[in-house]
């Protein structure tokens, strides 16, 4: 039964690209995969294509969103659906933007950027100095960790970012009435 759940998936995903039935899909899909059998990379799969059609064909960013969701429920570090829930997070910045920021700086190759980012959303748009300041404390880890292994020079990525984020803790170490 399981094999036959695969295939039949495989060719749910095969026909849905070649005749562009995909409001069938996101119709009868969920009730498909909560019956079970259906592997995890096809489920994936059929979760991340639903995405790109509600993005790209529907311009429906919140239904692309909760795909996006589905999808990584199958494949938790895969940087391009991170990357793709960052984007539409970005148009309403706020807590689930810097959830999205922090678990693509996980797999990113270049972190520091992407906690700058959830450090600054976490303050404009969250009004939460608390996360701010675990963020921030964070990045400044990441940094001192790989300025002192690249042996970087002080304009370096991790040098400004190990800057950068001093200054962010010092100014809310102050708003909290700690002294420096």
């Amino acid at each position: 039964a399981e094999a036959k759940s695969a295939e039949l998936a495989t060719e749910v995903l095969r026909l849905a690209h070649a005749a562009d039935r995909w409001s069938e899909v996101d119709e009868a899909f969920p009730g498909v995969e909560s019956e079970g059998g259906v592997p995890a990379l096809v489920a994936r799969d059929i979760w991340w294509n639903l995405a790109l059609w509600h993005r790209d064909r529907r311009g429906d960013e919140g239904s692309a969103e909760a795909a996006i969701e589905r999808a990584l429920g199958y494949d938790a570090t895969n940087r391009e659906m991170l990357t793709a829930l960052v984007e539409i997070r970005r148009h309403a910045p706020g807590r689930p933007l810097v959830d999205a920021l922090l678990r693509l700086s996980d797999v990113s190759d270049e972190p520091l950027p992407l906690h700058r980012e959830a450090v600054v959303t976490a303050t404009d748009h969250v009004g939460d100095a608390s996360l701010a300041k675990t963020i921030a404390e964070a990045m400044l880890d990441k940094a001192k960790a790989r300025w002192a292994s690249e042996g970087s020079d002080a304009s370096s990525l991790p040098a400004t970012s190990a800057s950068w984020a001093i200054d962010v803790l010092v100014k809310i170490y102050r708003e909290e009435g700690n002294s420096v």
